[in-house]
Order: C-alpha cells, then sequence, then structure tokens
C-alpha cells in the first residue's frame, strides 16, 4: 500500500494509492498520515481497508499537489523481515 498526501499546500488530504494507480481519498477514514497513523494497530486498520470503497480523487494531480511518503508499507508482517 502507497500511501499519499494530495492537495493544495497546507491543505493537504489523506490517500492511498489503489492497484490501478488511482488515489482514493482517506479522509473518511484518517485525519492525517503521520503520528498515530502509522503505529502497528493503525497500519493494520488500513491494510484491511477495502480501497475500491473509497472515493477516487479527481483529475489529474500535478508534482506539486501529491506528496508520496518515501517508503511503502508492507502489505503483510513477513514482508518486515
Amino acid at each position: 500500500m502507497k500511501l499519499v498526501r494530495f492537495g493544495a499546500n497546507k491543505q493537504e488530504k489523506p490517500g492511498a494509492l489503489d492497484s490501478d494507480g488511482s488515489i482514493r481519498d482517506l479522509s473518511g477514514v484518517v485525519s492525517d498520515i503521520g503520528g498515530a497513523t502509522l503505529e502497528p494497530h493503525s497500519l493494520d486498520r488500513l491494510r484491511a481497508i477495502d480501497l475500491s470503497g473509497l472515493p477516487i480523487v479527481s483529475g489529474s494531480p500535478s508534482d506539486r499537489s501529491l506528496h508520496c511518503l518515501s517508503w511503502q508499507i508492507p502489505l503483510h508482517r513477513t514482508q518486515l523481515l
């Protein structure tokens, strides 16, 4: 799962890239990506979400409006080893 922030500077929302490369809006699930959201129990909750049920962010974000985190969240704990 690739987590992103999207939107204008200082107005970013949390999102995730789905398997088709579309950005899905996570703002109904988490308020931001950072801090408590990156704790193991929160990441487990994010992994369990069916991204296809979340809204697709419309438009084609420019490089300035899409901020990918610099790492990927493993889908399974075994990938941490």
